[in-house]
C-alpha cells in the first residue's frame, strides 16, 4: 500500500498554528508571573521607616527586660508591666503615623494623643497603698517622660527631667530589699534603663521634636498598611552612659 507522507507546504501552516498557541500560553504565564513579581516587588518595598525599626530595638534591647522583670516578681508589678508594654506600644504606633504623615495642626495632634494619654491615666490610676505602692510610683513618675512627643526643641531633656522623681521611689525599694532580693533591684535598673534609653533614641531620631515627614500624606488619610507596622527583628540598641 502506498504510504501518505504529508508534503512540506501542508507542514508549514501547521507548525505555524502550534508556534501560534505556544507563544499565546508562553504569554499568559509571563503575565501571570509579572503580576506576582509586581506584588512581591510592593511588598518587599514596605520597610520600616528610620525611626521606627531604632524604636523596635530599641525596645526589644530595653523594654522587654522591664516587662520580664515585672513577670517575675508577680501581683501588681506584673500589671504594671504589662500597662507599660501597652504604653510603649502606643508610642510606636504614634511615631509610625509621624513617619508616614505631614506635621499636623496642633488641635489635630493633641487628637492623635489620646491613646497614649489613656494608657498613662491607667497607669496612674493603679498606685495603691499596699505593698506594691513604690513600685507603682516609681513608673508612674517616669510615664511623664513620655510626653515628649509633643516637646519642642529639647525632648531629650524633657524625658530626662522625669527620671530623678522615678529613681526617687526605686531607691526606696533598693534600700529595702538590695541584700535580700535581687529581682527587686532588677525591676528599678530596668525601668531606669529604659527611660535613660529613651532619651538616647529620642537624641538620635527625634532631636528637636517628634520626626513627621515632610512629603507624607495627611493625618487624615494614614493608612497602616501603607507602611510596614510589624516590628522589625533589630539589633540590639547601643547602650548610652547617659545619667
Amino acid at each position: 500500500e502506498k504510504d501518505k507522507k504529508m508534503s512540506s507546504s501542508d507542514l508549514v501552516p501547521l507548525l505555524q498554528t502550534i508556534l501560534s498557541r505556544l507563544d499565546a500560553i508562553e504569554s499568559k504565564i509571563g503575565n501571570s508571573n509579572s503580576g506576582e513579581s509586581s506584588s512581591n516587588s510592593k511588598s518587599d518595598s514596605l520597610e520600616l521607616p528610620r525611626s521606627v525599626k531604632g524604636f523596635d530595638s530599641y525596645t526589644q534591647s530595653y523594654l522587654d527586660p522591664f516587662v520580664a522583670a515585672t513577670a517575675k516578681l508577680g501581683g501588681d508589678a506584673e500589671i504594671i508591666g504589662k500597662l507599660v508594654k501597652d504604653a510603649w506600644a502606643e508610642l510606636r504606633a504614634l511615631i509610625l503615623k509621624a513617619s508616614a504623615c505631614k506635621e499636623p495642626a496642633p488641635a489635630a495632634f493633641s487628637g492623635l494623643l489620646s491613646g497614649l494619654a489613656a494608657k498613662v491615666k491607667e497607669i496612674n490610676a493603679s498606685v495603691k497603698r499596699n505593698e506594691w505602692e513604690k513600685h507603682t510610683k516609681t513608673v508612674s513618675e517616669g510615664l511623664g517622660a513620655l510626653n515628649w512627643v509633643a516637646v519642642k526643641p529639647a525632648p531629650r531633656d524633657f524625658i530626662e527631667s522625669f527620671v530623678g522623681g522615678s529613681d526617687y521611689w526605686a531607691n526606696g525599694i533598693r534600700k529595702e530589699y538590695r541584700t535580700t532580693n535581687p529581682d527587686q533591684i532588677a525591676f528599678c535598673d530596668t525601668f531606669k534603663t529604659l527611660l535613660l534609653e529613651l532619651m538616647a533614641y529620642v537624641k538620635e531620631y527625634h532631636t528637636t521634636g517628634l520626626t513627621w515627614n515632610p512629603k507624607g500624606v495627611d493625618v487624615s488619610e494614614f493608612n497602616p498598611d501603607s507602611v510596614t507596622s510589624k516590628p522589625a527583628s533589630a539589633p540590639p540598641a547601643s547602650k548610652t552612659t547617659a545619667a
